[in-house]
């Protein structure tokens, strides 16, 4: 998928739907965001803004990249976190290759980000890289190689 399917198409209404849906896990993350992040072809970032019950607020889309990166700032992972008044937040982000290895750029923003959450008051949860050959949890240590995303 192209970019300009990014906002019409990550953030539509099917996800509005899922409002309320309570965010345990890694697993909860994928069936909430990865089919969808999984199938752009240029690495996407998404926000889950989660209440004090961990229950899905919003999820907002923060960046586009190209197929091999995509940058992110720290001020726009939570411009829209403080906004929507979050109690804590789940970070994820696609790896088109297939391959959900993250990188050491992937580790870097997560520290970067935990680090801001602290600060911020809005502790984060995970941060999650989906792909085709599974996902690979940053901070919960949880891997899923073997069945795939939407498998």
């Amino acid at each position: 998928r192209s970019d300009r399917d990014w906002s019409s198409d990550v953030c539509s209404s099917d996800l509005t739907a899922q409002r309320g849906r309570t965010i345990r896990g890694p697993v909860d993350v994928v069936a909430a965001v990865g089919e969808r992040l999984v199938e752009l072809e240029q690495e996407g970032f998404v926000a889950l803004a989660l209440d004090a019950r961990g229950r899905l607020l919003r999820v907002i889309d923060v960046a586009l990249g190209t197929r091999t990166s995509v940058h992110v700032g720290v001020a726009e992972a939570f411009r829209e976190l403080v906004r929507e008044n979050a109690a804590s937040a789940v970070f994820a982000h696609n790896h088109p290759s297939g391959d959900p290895t993250p990188s050491h750029e992937d580790r870097e923003l997560t520290r970067q980000l935990t680090a801001a959450g602290r600060l911020l008051g809005i502790p984060v949860l995970d941060h999650i890289v989906l792909a085709a050959e599974g996902y690979r949890s940053l901070l919960g240590d949880a891997t899923a190689g073997d069945a795939g995303v939407g498998a």
